[in-house]
């Protein structure tokens, strides 16, 4: 099943069109702001927020037990703007706080925003209009990466607006091609989140998150235009060292196979390169002590179990089967030459 359709949003919009007076009503759009200790970069967040093209926000900050002047700051935005509401919590994690601003949030869709991060001014206005032009409950952006505020440089993309099935969708998932498994430069309608929330305590709870949403969509969409801005510094999630919760990667995955095999069987093929790439990605962290020994087998006989249907998938990136043919060599060699590429990769970033 192929792609629905790719299109230029500005085509799609004109006086004509019945949606561009549900445009002109703004929907109500709800952001909600995990906060931990981002003094530093909140204000650059915020003033993302109040730069944007679309003014019904209600823009929800959840401080989660900061212990800098993080919560001091959300109260003070709150004071400043009535649409800002300043929620505190005991420090109970990433996930808490963003299901606690689900839970008090009034929007008809929901944006999430890291406090570290910072948005595009027509971040929101853009993911709105292709919402409701094309009646989509689940809408993507682009994002881009970056250090610090000078390192960013101006992308060239097309501003295209693709359309995607929910089967399809899935397959750019798990191929890791289009969808992402970060919650953030995506716009949900919250009729998605019904019984629906973070998982707490386990790592790469987002990734847990968005597929269910992904396959309960009714049409998703990509919008080829970097909205986003994703900051990566020493204290972000994805820099920490070895924990037990890297471990829940490979648990996640399972789960993720689990769901396409039962509900859409013609992605079976493709979750197995996701399965296969977190098998990987947890070897090339994993320890060598003794501790860990029924986890190296367990994660050997998951590779064994998905490496043949990968090397013959042609669709598959050719990185995650070389890797996957390197696994004959052995769980220490494919480990080592795991660290081997990890470290390659950090000195061209």
């Amino acid at each position: 099943m192929e792609k629905m359709g790719v299109y230029k949003l500005e085509s799609a919009i004109s006086d004509n069109n019945p949606t561009t007076e549900m445009l002109n009503q703004q929907p109500l759009v709800s952001l909600i702001i995990p906060v931990y200790n981002t003094a530093r970069y909140l204000q650059i967040c915020m003033d993302s927020i109040w730069q944007q093209t679309y003014d019904n926000l209600e823009i929800i900050l959840i401080d989660d037990g900061s212990t800098d002047e993080s919560g001091k700051l959300c109260d003070m935005f709150a004071q400043k703007d009535r649409r800002v509401i300043s929620l505190h919590q005991k420090n109970t994690g990433q996930a808490s706080a963003r299901n606690y601003g689900m839970k008090v949030m009034h929007g008809e869709y929901v944006i999430f925003v890291d406090s570290d991060d910072y948005i595009h001014k027509n971040h929101v206005k853009k993911l709105v209009e292709v919402a409701v032009t094309y009646q989509a409950d689940f809408v993507q952006g682009l994002m881009q990466k970056f250090i610090d505020e000078q390192s960013i440089k101006k992308t060239r993309v097309s501003g295209n607006v693709e359309e995607y099935s929910k089967s399809t969708a899935l397959k750019e998932f798990c191929y890791q091609r289009k969808f992402t498994a970060s919650p953030w430069c995506k716009l949900i309608q919250v009729s998605l989140l019904t019984s629906h929330e973070f998982p707490v305590g386990v790592g790469y709870e987002d990734m847990a998150f968005i597929y269910p949403l992904i396959g309960k969509a009714r049409k998703a969409i990509i919008l080829n235009e970097v909205l986003y801005y994703y900051r990566q510094h020493e204290l972000s999630t994805m820099h920490e060292s070895f924990s037990e919760k890297k471990i829940d990667r490979i648990r996640i995955a399972s789960q993720l196979k689990e769901y396409i095999d039962e509900y859409f069987p013609e992605n079976s093929k493709a979750v197995n390169t996701r399965y296969l790439l977190a098998q990987l990605q947890l070897l090339m962290q994993l320890p060598f002590a003794k501790k860990y020994k029924e986890l190296r087998n367990e994660v050997k006989e998951n590779i064994k179990s998905s490496r043949n249907i990968v090397i013959k998938d042609r669709e598959s990136k050719n990185s995650i089967r070389v890797m996957a043919v390197a696994t004959y060599l052995g769980l220490p060699i494919t480990m080592c030459l795991g660290r081997l590429y990890n470290r390659c990769i950090n000195k061209v970033r």
